[in-house]
């Protein structure tokens, strides 16, 4: 039965005794409420106790979303169990179960399922009354969870509160304030074990608004923050060391103490050189690629400080030597279609989670970047031989393709003549099964592994794009929040973002090489060429030099050709609904994003690997001079 067709009243959450079944779980969030209350409208549906089914299945709906406190006004989400986000949350509660659930309100005793339910009364209704009582509740909430010892969903019930203090009155948002203020004092101690950098987060994501309330000043929360860095630097834990040296160099900025931001940078570039340096002294085997990646951010960092250009030379040649010995690494995961089918996608899908399990976020994802390769030009021409070989009179049939509208958008070659026309529509259907092969197997696995065991934000994708040859200045944030929305499986959102950088990004590639990327009419007016252009002729030349013949094929085939993906066109002219970004398997665009990220890694390995060949050619060049040739 549909929750829609059951009628309840307030009387039925009373029978039911709701209250007691969430007592029973021992840690007190959301997400562990929502396990009990379906179990428990799974019991009453045996029973056949419909009313009391809607009443556990309205609230199990209500625990299931999802915090996304990166949109103030639409806080809440639904995913998959895939990851894939299917539905803006709360529009599909009705007008009734909403009044029931404020009739609820006053009865509730467990703080954070009142939170929950006022905040959702808030979102839906406007409701002030609901604002407040969801801001107190999500204190009350924040308390329970400290005494059980239960961190990591503090920090955003307490950015939530503020969220919502800041709409409502000061004294509301001086208790909020007050209440984190105290929490960091118990934190700011070399025995504690809590990590307190959500909740320092929380203050420094709102300080402008802030402005005086609250006790603790600028400096305040600076030398918290420096404190918080020295514990983390004590134990190694240098991603943990950076992040709080990040916040004290940004509060030291406010007060404009020039002497400790300079210091408190040089220390967050001389983490990520000590990382660097972990990654080939204490992996097993080193890994040249992480300690490029890291190298290359600590080089970053240094060229903002004005003075440092000496450490950065020296850090600068120790990279080079880097860039070739990290693209030896590049072991992508071979697909073996030959064998039984579910044991090897089993097999290698266990594979690709087993390779970012257990890393850091950056280091994942940059895994994940150069676990697969596009598929191989010389391959495909050899398994599209070999099946028009194998099945000749099929050039003479037309193969038809439908749009989601079901119109005609494409047809393989009748011309049994035009055999280059027929070999090339092969290849890009052999390749689009690639790459939903690798998709599948690999791609997706090791995506839902990186969700599981991080709690992503845009800023994390941050490291990828920042200083990439790839990613033109100004476009960074573009790129991260495309990246970042992939990885959470909004693909509605990473397509529009990603498609459109893509195609500006090759044109950048193309203009650096020379190569006039823009038209000039007789009126004098230009016109930028699109992918349908730049991936082909003349300028295919040139990206094959940078890129490569495989990774042009690929992105031709994915973005604009009919016999592929053709997403570039797809999505520029509307021609994709919504179900398409929304399945649960949407393996194009999942793979166009996929693509956008190994791009984003192979540049930068491109670009050191360039470097090194410049700078030994350089070196050779001078011993010659040096000996009279």
């Amino acid at each position: 039965m549909q929750l829609s067709d059951i009628s309840m009243t307030i009387e039925d959450f009373e029978r039911c005794n709701w209250q007691e079944a969430i007592t029973k779980c021992e840690k007190k969030a959301c997400g562990y409420y929502t396990t009990q209350l379906v179990r428990k409208a799974r019991e009453a549906e045996e029973a056949g106790d419909f009313k009391a089914q809607g009443v556990f299945t309205l609230l199990a709906n209500i625990c299931s979303f999802e915090m996304n406190l990166e949109s103030k006004e639409t806080p809440f989400e639904c995913r998959s169990r895939s990851g894939t986000i299917r539905t803006a949350i709360p529009d599909d509660i009705t007008d009734e179960q909403l009044a029931l659930l404020a009739e609820l309100i006053p009865s509730i005793r467990d703080a954070e399922m009142r939170a929950r339910i006022a905040d959702v009364l808030w979102v839906r209704n406007r409701d002030y009354l609901m604002a407040e009582c969801a801001v107190k509740a999500y204190l009350k909430s924040s308390e329970t969870l400290e005494k059980i010892g239960y961190w990591p969903p503090i920090s955003k019930r307490l950015e939530r509160a503020m969220q919502l203090a800041l709409y409502l009155n000061e004294p509301l948002l001086t208790e909020v304030v007050t209440h984190i203020e105290g929490l960091l004092e118990i934190c700011d101690d070399d025995l504690s074990q809590i990590q307190p950098l959500g909740v320092m987060n929380v203050i420094r994501r709102n300080r402008k608004k802030l402005k005086r309330v609250g006790t603790l000043s600028a400096a305040d929360y600076a030398e918290l923050a420096d404190r918080a860095a020295f514990r983390a630097e004590k134990l190694e834990r240098w991603t943990l060391a950076e992040q709080y040296l990040s916040l004290a160099a940004s509060w030291y900025a406010t007060q404009n103490n020039t002497k400790k931001e300079f210091d408190t940078k040089m220390r967050i570039a001389e983490t990520y050189v000590r990382r660097s340096e972990e990654a080939l002294t204490k992996r097993n085997p080193p890994s040249y690629f992480a300690a490029l990646v890291f190298h290359r951010n600590a080089i970053s960092v240094l060229r903002q400080i004005p003075g440092t250009e000496e450490r950065v030379a020296q850090l600068h040649k120790q990279l080079l030597g880097y860039g070739e010995r990290s693209r030896a690494e590049v072991h992508p995961i071979s697909i073996n279609i030959d064998q039984e089918v579910q044991e090897s996608i089993n097999r290698d899908m266990e594979r690709a989670a087993e390779r970012v399990r257990g890393k850091t976020i950056q280091d994942a994802l940059s895994e994940l970047a150069i676990m697969v390769n596009p598929p191989a030009v010389r391959a495909l021409r050899k398994t599209a031989q070999d099946a028009m070989n194998e099945h000749p009179l099929a050039s003479l049939s037309s193969n038809i393709m439908l749009n989601d509208s079901g119109k005609v958008i494409h047809t393989s070659p009748r011309d049994s003549d035009d055999k280059e026309a027929t070999m090339r529509a092969e290849m890009f259907t052999h390749a689009n099964m690639l790459q939903q092969l690798n998709v599948v197997r690999v791609i997706e696995p090791a995506r839902r592994q990186i969700l599981e065991e991080h709690a992503v934000r845009t800023k994390d994708l941050c490291g990828l794009v920042l200083n990439n040859p790839f990613v033109p200045s100004g476009r960074e944030y573009i790129f991260a929040k495309g990246l970042y929305a992939g990885l959470i499986g909004d693909f509605l959102v990473s397509s529009h973002l990603l498609i459109p950088q893509l195609e500006n990004s090759i044109r950048v590639l193309l203009e650096k090489s020379g190569e006039i990327t823009s038209t000039l009419d007789d009126r004098g007016i230009q016109q930028e060429r699109d992918l349908n252009k730049t991936l082909y002729d003349s300028y295919a030349t040139t990206l094959k030099e940078i890129l490569g013949e495989d990774l042009v094929f690929d992105l031709r085939g994915l973005l604009v050709e009919k016999k592929g993906a053709n997403l570039r066109n797809d999505v520029a002219h509307g021609l994709i609904n919504l179900n398409s970004f929304s399945s649960d398997h949407p393996s194009c665009h999942l793979y166009m994003w996929w693509l956008t990220l190994h791009l984003c890694c192979i540049l930068l390995l491109n670009a050191d690997q360039h470097n090194t060949m410049k700078h030994s050619s350089s070196h050779d060049n001078g011993h010659k001079n040096d000996d009279g040739h």
